[in-house]
């Protein structure tokens, strides 16, 4: 049982666990009702809305979320915030999620002080030796969430960009692959290991990565929007070089997403990162979406930063991600 997260908060309010359907996702009502919320705090942080159906049911369904800390508060019935929350003994660290009413900025101390009591719980489970920490992250421009998570002891460690094209006005040509380059359909065993240990390799070099055992890394990808048809592993003479990984999660806002995209350190600039990019625009391209988006950290060590812009991609969103240690 956790810490009761009422006692934190104003008096008045009514802290409740969100209501879980069959499928392990929320119930459609309280779906609508944390959706309804990403969205009011998205148009008041960055003008617009940004999340998903998807994004929401995600958050839920993913592997690592601990449904007993996940809770909604409500102010005479009314629902005015949430705060998702994530334990992770594989890299030994939890993450907070937490949105508000944009008139209700002073709730996100207490959830965050609620995130840092759960956070030490998930700790103590781990054992006195064990390093944590406790993570979330912001939009750039959310001033209020950035100023709350300075309050409680969080230190602002890497910014990322969420880059998109417009597929509609202009994308560069698909190129003819090399002699020797195949793109082959990665969905379906055997494959689908063999992009498991291509995209673990790949991503060694980037920031804060974690190597998961094989069930708990496709437990993250097999989420209610994966596309089977967006697998794909890239091989140069036989050999396996490189992989992506597309989803669904943005078509709601008929745009694709760019899930993963990695090329192993031997085969890197050859272009096949390239030439991943301009057959995944022209997928989404053929399926009628208007736009293709991706993350990306923007302090990348393998430059891919660099080689989205080279294909037209922009930064369109700017995210901070935040961390505190938890003793």
């Amino acid at each position: 049982m956790h810490v009761d997260a009422t006692s934190l908060l104003p008096d008045g309010l009514v802290v409740r666990p969100w209501r879980r359907g069959a499928d392990g996702v929320p119930d459609p009502r309280d779906l609508q009702v944390l959706l309804d919320l990403v969205l009011e705090a998205e148009r008041a942080s960055i003008g617009e809305t940004d999340s998903t159906t998807d994004d929401i049911e995600e958050m839920f369904a993913g592997p690592t979320t601990d449904h007993d800390a996940c809770v909604i508060v409500e102010d005479d019935g009314v629902p005015v915030a949430f705060a998702w929350i994530e334990y992770d003994p594989t890299t030994s660290e939890s993450w907070i999620d937490a949105y508000v009413l944009p008139d209700r900025g002073e709730l996100l101390d207490g959830l965050l002080q609620y995130a840092v009591a759960v956070a030490s719980e998930h700790r103590s489970r781990m054992g006195d030796a064990t390093t944590w920490s406790l993570r979330s992250g912001a939009f750039a421009s959310d001033a209020q969430l950035s100023a709350a998570l300075e309050r409680a002891g969080f230190v602002r460690v890497r910014r990322f960009w969420r880059m998109r094209i417009d597929i509609t006005r202009a994308a560069p040509e698909v190129r003819p692959l090399p002699a020797g380059v195949e793109i082959v359909d990665a969905h379906v065993d055997p494959l689908r290991r063999t992009a498991y240990e291509v995209q673990t390799t790949a991503f060694h070099d980037h920031w804060n990565h974690t190597t998961r055992p094989y069930e708990e890394w496709f437990g993250f990808f097999d989420q209610p929007y994966r596309d089977p048809g967006g697998w794909w592993l890239v091989t140069v003479d036989g050999v396996p070089a490189a992989v992506c990984i597309l989803d669904d999660s943005r078509r709601d806002i008929d745009e694709g997403y760019v899930r993963s995209l990695g090329v192993l350190r031997e085969f890197r600039g050859r272009g096949l990162g390239r030439l991943l990019l301009e057959r995944a625009f022209d997928y989404y391209r053929g399926r009628g979406m208007v736009g293709v988006q991706l993350g990306v950290d923007s302090e990348s060590p393998t430059g891919a930063d660099r080689l989205y812009e080279s294909a037209g991609m922009a930064p369109h969103r700017v995210i901070d991600a935040w961390s505190r240690p938890i003793a």
